[in-house]
């Protein structure tokens, strides 16, 4: 039986709440687009001009897209700033 695969639940609502589509975060999080949508709706995520004005910026750019083992860390902590 195949491995079921967990979904950052932090960092999938910080990239929503930046204004990350669904498919986007999907993708990243390597999950259906479906599963994602159902996780929002039952977590009742919402997109925020907080999180988007982060987005915006290069820390909110790094929280988003983690390319380094320290961008990674402080996304699971569910850290915002560096």
């Amino acid at each position: 039986m195949p491995q079921r695969r967990r979904i950052d639940r932090a960092a999938a609502a910080a990239a929503f709440a930046a204004g990350a589509s669904l498919g986007a975060i999907a993708r990243q999080q390597n999950v259906s687009r479906q599963a994602v949508a159902a996780l929002a709706k039952v977590e009742g995520w919402e997109r925020t001009a907080e999180g988007a004005a982060l987005a915006a910026t290069a820390t909110g750019q790094r929280l988003l897209n983690p390319t380094t083992y320290a961008d990674r860390k402080l996304v699971a902590e569910g850290r915002r700033d560096f």
